[in-house]
């Protein structure tokens, strides 16, 4: 069993940088695969739980406080299709607990077939960053290569649009001119919080097993491999993951000094550089903050002429904060309930099925996006799986789940299957190794 596992960790590593590729080549049938891989992975194992007894998922009720809320977390979002009993609720839960599912089937396996987890996310590491390189060269060829006059045959010219009979966009523009690239990915926010994570599994053994200045070759092409995931992240157009990617390489450089004793020089400036940190973080939220009111005390778009030097920020900065407003305002008026399937992708497909139009709210934020649907249940259960999980890590992989809690915030990115499989696969290994770095 333990050689199925490996199997399908790997072709999900593989394939998953490449979703929006192979939902566009491929006949529609095979935008399932993930989901094929996931249930047979379930099956074998509840069949293991069979044979021992069907105790095993309660033994880790009891020993994983994440798995407890991840599990009620699940069961509430149950309750709240049965009591809608409608379609569109059913597309929700599907966009809103496919990532709880995931880490819940891959802790069943870590229980049942008990085996060294080091060595299996090595694996994972190794073949997700390899296809994530391949994924930004295909992204180069495409933008700079000519590449969009031979996808335009298969891709749709329409910008930034996702129109009603139309396949995937071919590229993405912002108001300035900028083509953010996607790779294989489904889109550029996929794509640059895949290099997110990507970054984060390159820099462990970069920062703390192999963290010395030599003539290693394998740590050098492990800095080329880091070039070419920070180029892209720089394409994707994704501020919000590059911003929490350069948050790695700097808070994984500090863990490394303080780690690496012998340093003793360089150790020193480790305080200055925890203040450099914070003095960062406090201006991105100044500059957001600022940015806010200019959006609000301003002018409307068509008024502004961008000569007067508002080109530099992109109109749709403002609704970074005005939506999760919005949505947690929506939210309070059924806080206990929620209003499943008002929000998001589900609610597009509604709006798209009785009005063909393919306009929906978003929250703009992963957890008022719980609140609005699920009600104060639902994002506190998500809330309390995120501080089990945070508490129970140390060292690189604390600061990778404190920034992703940053960066997620940043848009409802869960609502992207792709997105939900791979850090919640990510959260389940780290999870099980428990942080020993």
């Amino acid at each position: 069993m333990s050689k199925i596992i490996r199997f399908s960790i790997m072709l999900i590593g593989v394939l998953l940088p490449w979703h929006g590729a192979i939902t566009v080549f491929l006949p529609s049938i095979f935008r399932y695969w993930k989901e094929g891989i996931l249930f047979g992975l379930l099956l074998t194992g509840l069949f293991g739980c069979f044979h021992q007894k069907g105790l095993t998922f309660f033994r880790l009720l009891l020993k994983k406080k994440m798995v407890l809320w991840s599990s009620l977390f699940l069961f509430w979002l149950g309750v709240l299709v049965i009591i809608d009993q409608n379609y569109y609720s059913l597309i929700a839960a599907r966009y809103l607990g496919f990532g709880f599912l995931v880490f819940l089937i891959m802790n069943l396996w870590w229980e049942v077939y008990p085996k060294q987890i080091k060595p299996l996310l090595n694996d994972f590491s190794g073949v997700f960053i390899g296809s994530m390189l391949a994924t930004v060269l295909f992204g180069i060829w495409a933008k700079f290569g000519g590449g969009f006059e031979i996808l335009s045959q298969v891709y749709s010219t329409t910008i930034s649009s996702w129109v009603p009979g139309q396949v995937m966009p071919l590229y993405h523009q912002t108001a300035d001119g900028f083509i953010r690239m996607q790779g294989g990915a489904s889109g550029p926010v996929e794509f640059g919080y895949m290099l997110f994570v990507a970054l984060f599994l390159l820099l462990k053994p970069i920062l703390l097993t192999s963290f010395s200045w030599t003539n290693d070759r394998s740590l050098w092409l492990r800095f080329f491999m880091l070039g070419g995931l920070l180029f892209g992240l720089v394409q994707s157009g994704s501020r919000a993951a590059l911003g929490g990617g350069l948050l790695l390489i700097l808070g994984g450089i500090i863990i490394a000094i303080i780690r690496h004793e012998n340093i003793h020089t360089i150790k020193k400036i480790a305080p200055q550089m925890l203040r450099l940190v914070k003095w960062l973080l406090l201006t991105i939220i100044i500059v957001g903050l600022v940015k806010w009111l200019a959006f609000s005390l301003l002018p409307s778009s068509d008024t502004v002429d961008e000569s007067e030097g508002f080109a530099i920020m992109r109109m749709s900065d403002s609704a970074h904060i005005t939506r999760p407003l919005e949505a947690l305002k929506v939210g309070l008026t059924h806080p206990v309930m929620g209003d499943l399937a008002s929000y998001g992708p589900a609610a597009r497909m509604k709006n798209l099925n009785e009005n063909n139009n393919d306009q929906a709210p978003i929250a703009e934020n992963v957890f008022i996006d719980y609140f609005v649907q699920m009600g104060l249940l639902g994002s506190l259960l998500a809330l309390l799986f995120w501080g089990s999980l945070l508490k129970s890590l140390k060292g690189f992989d604390r600061l990778f789940i404190g920034v992703s809690f940053l960066v997620i915030n940043m848009a409802t990115v869960f609502d992207m299957t792709p997105l939900a499989i791979l850090f919640f696969i990510v959260f389940s290994f780290l999870s099980k190794s428990m942080g020993k770095n």
